[in-house]
Formats: C-alpha cells, structure tokens, sequence
C-alpha cells in the first residue's frame, strides 16, 4: 500500500468516539482515532505487498505468497492491483493469487462478471505478455475452466481463441500447458467446479 492509500484507508475509518478517548490521554492532533482492528488489517496487507516485492524467486512469488494471499481476506483486491504491476513477478504473482482464489472460492463468493473480462484480457495479451505473467495466465484459463462452472465453457473458447502458447522454460523438459486438454481431463473425472479445501 502506498502512504496515499493509507492515510486514505485510516481517514475512512476513522472513530470520532475513539479520538475523544485518546485526547483524553494526552494524544494529540492531527491523528483519526483508528480502532486496533483496522490497523491490523493494514499491517497484514503491508506484509503481503512487502512479501510479494522482495519475493524475486519464482518458487515465493508465484506459488507461496499467491497461497497465502488467496487465505487472506485482501487476497482477491491484492490480485488486481498485482496483476498491473510492470514488475512482472508482481504481475505474475497476481495471476497466481486469482487462480488460486478461483480453486478456493465458492463460484457464489466470486465476482464472475469480473473474472469474465479478465478472460477477455488474457485473451487480448497473453502472446504479448513477459514470459512468467504469460505462463501464469495460461494457468488462469485452465483454473477458471476447471473450478469456476459458470466460466468452464468460456474459458474453453478463450483458449480456442488464443491458441498455443509458447513460452521459455528456463531449458527443462517442461511444457507449457494446453488448457483445453487439462480442462478435459477435469472433465473427464467428473471434476469441474470441486474446489480445493
């Protein structure tokens, strides 16, 4: 969070009957009188978006934190604002966040509609995308059509639509995954929409 958006976030939650309370023991202008609770939720939300910054490898970036984050309340708002980050382990670790999010979440907890339009932009610029952000929204089309049942036949057509995408795999033998046949495969074992618990 940027200092903006603290100083924001304290404003709004600011408690009239709590700066009373403070002035009462010595504390003294300018301050909002924010409750503990609050301050918590910002200490938590700072962690993770330090986390995700120093986090350079890609086993922490893209697998750890995006776990921990999807567990977190802030999981989903951290997402979007990674996802357009020009540091693209940032921008891969949002992508990692919402696919995640997507296997853990009730499809009634999900913004659907949101989650549309993000099909819509990965289909617009995942061959143009840096090489983790790339690999990290080929995953997001195979973890929407598999755990998001409103979604599973759009995020079908998406992949249609995009086609093979390449990506380099650092020299190993691994392969970038086909959406359609990892869909399939869910399909087939009669496992769309079972969310991880």
């Amino acid at each position: 969070m940027t200092v903006t958006e603290v100083m924001t976030f304290l404003q709004q939650h600011g408690d009239e009957g709590i700066k009373k309370i403070l002035v009462k023991h010595g504390i003294r202008e300018p301050f909002f009188g924010v409750k503990i609770e609050h301050l918590k939720t910002i200490q938590k939300k700072a962690d993770l978006q330090l986390w995700v910054e120093q986090a350079l490898s890609n086993n922490i970036n893209e697998y750890t934190v995006p776990w921990v984050a999807a567990g977190s309340p802030y999981g989903y708002e951290l997402a979007l604002q990674w996802i357009d980050s020009p540091e693209d382990h940032i921008a891969a670790a949002g992508w990692a966040t919402l696919n995640n999010l997507v296997a853990l979440k009730a499809d009634n907890d999900l913004d659907i509609s949101n989650l549309r339009a993000l099909l819509g932009r990965v289909e617009q610029t995942i061959h143009t995308a840096p090489n983790r952000v790339r690999l990290k929204m080929n995953s997001f089309i195979i973890a929407v059509g598999t755990y998001v049942v409103p979604l599973h036949h759009e995020a079908i057509e998406a992949a249609r639509r995009i086609g093979v995408v390449t990506a380099d795999m650092n020299g190993t033998a691994c392969k970038v995954p086909d959406p359609i046949t990892y869909i399939g495969k869910a399909e087939a074992k009669n496992a769309i929409g079972i969310k991880i618990l």
